[in-house]
């Protein structure tokens, strides 16, 4: 049986809070979604190109540690070939958690998209270097 791998796209939002505390609170966890939207998208854009080395660069500290660089670029070729032309047709941030007591943010998120077999749900995790695909 051929191993699929997923993929993780999403569509970048600008978003803003402007004023008082609430509106700053508000403020930053909607910069924090907008951010793990733009790392969501950064990803899935070269998982389609089939740039696995660059791949590799955007998974956890985890996954860089059970994925090595060869396997990296080999997912990358096969998703090059096999879902070059699928797209995203929606994103939803499921579930998302704010780091506390010394421990990372994660989140959740899902995808469908054109080819039914990357429908996924795939996790993420905030590391000091923003946010990485930890769906090792």
């Amino acid at each position: 049986m051929k191993k699929r791998y997923g993929l993780v796209l999403i569509a970048g939002l600008a978003l803003a809070g402007c004023g008082g505390a609430a509106s700053e609170n508000e403020g930053a966890a909607l910069s924090e979604e907008a951010a793990l939207k733009n790392a969501a998208t950064t990803y899935a854009t070269t998982f389609l190109a089939g740039k696995g080395a660059e791949l590799r660069g955007l998974m956890s500290e985890r996954c860089q540690g059970m994925i090595s660089l060869d396997r990296a670029i080999r997912m990358g070729d096969l998703a090059g070939v096999e879902y070059a032309k699928a797209r995203i047709t929606s994103t939803k941030i499921e579930k998302l958690e704010a780091g506390r007591d010394g421990q990372q943010a994660r989140a959740v998120v899902s995808h469908e998209s054109t080819a039914p077999d990357l429908e996924v749900t795939r996790n993420w995790i905030k590391e000091i270097t923003g946010w990485k695909w930890d769906g090792c």
